[in-house]
């Protein structure tokens, strides 16, 4: 299963290689120029606890893995991992199915971020993973594969439980994870390696369209492809 966020209490105990190697656990999508950065300058599971922007920029850490760093010590002291809590999630039924394309469409032409198209886009429809569960479009042993750059991230079905929602064994950089996701925004920022929800939310879109369904090593189709199937027989 997917490691357990840290605690303050357990951070503080920490040395250097073991912090890297417990963020790397535990926030697998924390930016590798991040880890780096901690392992460079000897940063101990204290240091980090205290580490504050002018001490990261004044190092040169750039502004993505100084935002990651920092967000992820806010919560760490909170108890609290963030799991985009800006984004409102509905209840998953065939017509919010509908709304995601319309939605993500509204993404996909650079409205002003104040605008009521942009305010909507920010509000994709919520259970579209169990959706494609509960309509057997993802069944149990599929991968999803999103490819960015020379990089693959696979996501492989393990399981799906009585509520529809999967179960997924993440494999990325030979690392494996595992998580349970039935909205669409966790795991785009789980493939995006991004904790930033501005960055997510816009390119949300390119994962809906490029996440590949694989099925006995055969391309099934892409998300966007299974959702245009749910639309059509709706």
């Amino acid at each position: 299963m997917a490691s357990q966020f840290p605690s303050v209490e357990e951070i503080k105990t920490l040395n250097t290689p073991s912090l890297v190697q417990r963020l790397k656990e535990a926030v697998p999508y924390i930016d590798e120029c991040a880890l780096v950065f901690l392992e460079k300058e000897r940063v101990s599971g204290r240091h980090f606890l205290g580490l504050t922007r002018y001490d990261l920029d004044s190092r040169g850490l750039e502004l993505g893995p100084t935002k990651d760093v920092l967000q992820i010590i806010d919560e760490i002291k909170s108890g609290q991992p963030e799991v985009l809590s800006n984004v409102k999630y509905t209840s998953g039924t065939d017509s919010e199915v509908e709304n995601m394309t319309t939605r993500m469409d509204s993404l996909a032409v650079g409205d002003n971020a104040d605008s009521p198209s942009r305010k909507a886009g920010r509000q994709p429809s919520g259970k579209l993973l169990r959706k494609l569960c509960e309509k057997n479009k993802i069944q149990v042993d599929d991968t999803l594969r999103y490819k960015e750059g020379e990089d693959f991230f696979d996501g492989k079905v393990v399981e799906i439980d009585e509520n529809w929602e999967p179960l997924f064994s993440f494999t990325y950089k030979e690392q494996e994870y595992e998580q349970k996701f039935s909205e669409l925004e966790p795991l785009a920022k789980w493939m995006l390696k991004s904790r930033d929800p501005e960055r997510v939310i816009s390119r949300l879109r390119d994962v809906y369209n490029k996440t590949k369904l694989i099925r006995a090593e055969e391309v099934i189709g892409s998300l966007k492809d299974f959702v245009n199937e749910l639309e059509n027989v709706a």
